[in-house]
């Protein structure tokens, strides 16, 4: 019997096929561990969004076959079909793209299309489409992908009702573009939110990113009135200045996306998350403060901040004006203390509010979870909370972690 250990970077999108080739694994007799000595094989599903998720795979690669030198490690995914050539300093490696990794070249048959469990986790991810033609200047994964395609819905609805089935009790639907979702198959990604809306099971679902155009009417009516569709959309800023924008070749300006988020804001309780990058060509003093003064005018309840990452192949990576390293590590520092004060204030605003929490872990005593509008949650009690909807009331915050602290209603 082989014996794997599967190590995931990057994206949902990622985690959700490395959960498929998991399962196909195992159907073809192979054995998982949590062990790298104990490995014959090593899998890794690869990330080349920026040059540090390269650099931490090289490295783990690097680390493990010290480790175990009789390991035989596979490649699979971005990286392969992106830039391979970083890989050819580390000898004996077999690397697959992202299309070959679902048959490994013909050494596995993969008999499974949808997945029944989820390794590692409360919250599960369904893929529901691939692909994406947006073509954003700086994004190396959709060269990387296919050309926009979504899944069969029937499946889609089968795979998630097995998974509530086996217990799940929060669904996040992913893609590459999610808005892309039915173009191709003459459907549209409100239906299959009705659909999943329509399933009878105590459970949540959600949208893992969702791109500001694509944000129209009848998904703004289906948040506000679904009972099962969380109040929350993460929404890719990327830049408060339609000049960056422009460069960046995003397809909405600032005014359409602050529009887009006042309008959502109406809806009780929502919040929204965002992307921002720091640090793209040309970007001036201006334009750095002018994104991080929209985020205080619109108040996410997270911000990822990302430095820029010129990557081969696209189109930013040809720009002039590029930003010094110096500079774009301090303007991330401003944007995270900037970042840190807003998510506090709005957790604040929050307190004396009820939420549906659903736990995922346990720490010292502590129950961890997310309410339904994805605000991160802490619960003193010593019962068993996993994986289990709980109503609280938000009494304060725990400003070191950006948490709020929950209790019960009396």
């Amino acid at each position: 019997m082989n014996v794997f250990y599967l190590k995931t970077f990057g994206c949902k999108l990622n985690q959700y096929e490395s959960q498929l080739i998991r399962e196909n694994l195992a159907l073809n007799e192979w054995s998982e561990t949590d062990v790298l000595i104990k490995a014959d094989y090593l899998l890794i599903n690869s990330c080349a969004v920026t040059s540090d998720a390269v650099k931490e795979l090289r490295k783990f690669i690097r680390f493990t076959k010290r480790k175990n030198p009789n390991l035989k490690v596979l490649v699979l995914g971005c990286l392969v079909d992106l830039y391979p050539e970083q890989l050819d300093d580390i000898d004996s490696l077999k690397l697959y793209s992202n299309k070959e990794k679902f048959d490994l070249s013909g050494e596995l048959s993969f008999i499974k299309d949808k997945i029944e469990g989820f390794k590692g986790h409360t919250r599960v991810f369904v893929k529901i489409q691939d692909g994406c033609k947006n073509r954003c200047s700086y994004c190396s994964p959709s060269i990387a992908r296919s050309e926009p395609y979504s899944r069969n819905p029937d499946l889609i609805i089968a795979e998630i009702k097995n998974l509530l089935d086996n217990g799940y009790r929060e669904v996040v639907l992913t893609g590459l573009c999610l808005g892309y979702f039915g173009n191709d198959i003459d459907f549209e990604l409100i239906e299959l939110l009705g659909r999943i809306e329509r399933l009878n099971y105590d459970f949540r679902f959600r949208l893992s990113s969702v791109e500001p155009q694509d944000v129209n009417d009848s998904l703004i009516a289906f948040v506000e009135k679904s009972k099962k569709m969380v109040p929350h959309l993460h929404l890719p800023l990327q830049s408060g200045s339609d000049k960056i924008l422009k460069l960046m070749n995003r397809k909405y300006d600032v005014e359409y996306f602050k529009g887009l988020i006042l309008r959502l804001k109406r809806i009780d309780n929502f919040q929204f998350s965002t992307d921002v990058i720091v640090g793209f060509p040309h970007e001036e003093d201006s334009d750095f403060y002018n994104t991080l003064n929209l985020l205080e005018q619109l108040m996410p309840i997270r911000v990822h901040i990302f430095p820029f990452s010129p990557r081969p192949a696209t189109l930013a990576y040809e720009l002039d004006n590029k930003i010094p390293v110096d500079v774009i590590t301090n303007r991330k520092k401003i944007a995270q203390k900037k970042c840190s004060e807003i998510v506090l204030t709005n957790i604040r605003n929050q307190i004396n509010r009820k939420v549906r929490v659903l736990f995922e872990q346990e720490h010292n005593k502590y129950w961890f979870g997310y309410s339904e509008n994805y605000i991160k949650v802490k619960y003193r009690d010593s019962g068993d909370w996993a994986n289990k909807f709980v109503n609280l009331m938000i009494t304060d915050v725990d400003e070191d972690k950006e948490i709020a602290i929950v209790e019960s209603i009396t």
